[in-house]
């Protein structure tokens, strides 16, 4: 066994990687397609545009929109509280855009599980549109990059370090086209993960979490609005001798007969037809003497309804815990303790907090710290922001 003395001074090379697949689509080999990259943001688009999961994101927002950002100096002195009152002029007066744009922009990482910022810098001059003409380097804006435009990250020979962000700037499917992808440097970007591991550049969507919940929550639904429809409207049903139902002949006026009737149905329960008419003729006393033809509507038990109610209402409440968020369940027919409501607020808040740190991070780590290089500062002296 090696001693101390023997490692003294030695530094040993790296020699795992990150463990990701040549293709980079997917980390598990075990996941769902759906939540595999790039094929998850459109997953997380239809999700989205649920009720459900677009309250929690629009509470999220929300709550995160009320943060007051602020900027704490590396020390007292005069020098440190002068560059402090710079990043705070670059962040929060100077770009084109507003800071809290650029938190918003950020959030879309809460849907994605990733979002990508680039960092745009200029000369503060008045020419250039500042509003400082003391010709350091400030920030222009920090746009984002849309997710659904970003085609692959690109690590360097050991599949260690990201070199680019390929993006597609065409909407015109330019396979061969250099002209169709621009390469964005990671040092000219900042990468923002949710809940991510490693290196793991897609982070981990908190709708990820809430998939298998919420596709059976649509589903059910699906069969709550056709069996409402169903039990109000009823099923139309239309009683006729055989021969009328016959369309085993080659007679094209048999065919066309039943396809009218059938017609007449769904017209008749699309409420597009109001009203059926059929024959008083009826069997012979041998027969029973019934009426040959007979139209009714028939419905069904309300109970299924109230049951699948409460089902629904049980999946509805597992996609709020899958994000933190079933606070917004408190006053959905729903009782709870005052304790219980404060630690539900509590959790959401925290879930809340989680992402606000996952920003700051990489502003105090990446943003600040290029900004200082560029004016020729000391990286390892920046001020830090927080909330």
């Amino acid at each position: 066994m090696a001693t101390s003395q023997d490692k003294k001074g030695l530094v040993a090379p790296e020699l795992g990687n990150l463990g990701v697949s040549v293709d980079f689509q997917s980390i598990y080999s075990d996941s769902l397609k759906e939540l595999q990259f790039p094929y998850s943001l459109k997953t997380f688009d239809q999700m989205a545009k649920s009720s459900v999961v677009a309250s929690v994101l629009s509470a999220v927002n929300t709550i995160a929109g009320q943060a007051d950002f602020y900027l704490d100096s590396y020390d007292q002195s005069d020098t440190h509280l002068s560059r402090k009152k710079f990043v705070e002029q670059c962040l929060f007066y100077d770009m084109k855009t507003s800071f809290n744009q650029v938190v918003k922009d950020f959030l879309t990482a809460t849907q994605y599980g990733f979002s990508i910022l680039e960092k745009v810098f200029r000369e503060r001059r008045y020419t250039e549109g500042s509003l400082y003409d003391d010709g350091k380097i400030g920030i222009k804006y920090l746009p984002l990059r849309s997710q659904k435009s970003i085609k692959d990250f690109k690590y360097d020979d050991m599949n260690r370090e990201l070199i680019y962000v390929l993006q597609s700037v065409s909407n015109i499917n330019l396979l061969k086209s250099e002209e169709a992808f621009k390469k964005l440097p990671a040092d000219r970007i900042m990468l923002f993960k949710v809940n991510s591991s490693s290196n793991y550049p897609y982070g981990r969507s908190p709708l990820a979490d809430a998939d298998m919940s919420w596709r059976v929550l649509e589903e059910l639904r699906g069969i709550e609005t056709v069996s409402a429809n169903r039990n109000i409207n009823g099923i139309p049903h239309l009683s006729c001798p055989s021969e009328i139902m016959d369309e085993s002949s080659d007679d094209p006026e048999d065919k066309a007969r039943v396809f009218k009737l059938k017609q007449q149905m769904s017209r008749v329960s699309s409420g597009e037809q109001t009203y059926v008419i059929t024959p008083s003729d009826r069997y012979d006393q041998t027969e029973g003497a019934s009426a040959q033809y007979d139209f009714k509507v028939v419905t069904g038990s309300s109970s299924h309804l109230t049951a699948l109610g409460s089902i629904i209402s049980r999946y509805k409440n597992e996609v709020f815990q899958a994000m933190c968020a079933d606070i917004l369940t408190i006053d959905d027919g729903q009782s709870a303790s005052s304790s219980l409501t404060t630690n539900k607020q509590t959790m959401f808040n925290m879930f809340v907090e989680a992402r606000l740190r996952e920003f700051i991070e990489v502003i105090n780590s990446d943003l600040i710290p290029d900004l200082f290089a560029r004016n020729g500062w000391d990286i390892t002296k920046t001020p830090k922001l927080k909330y």
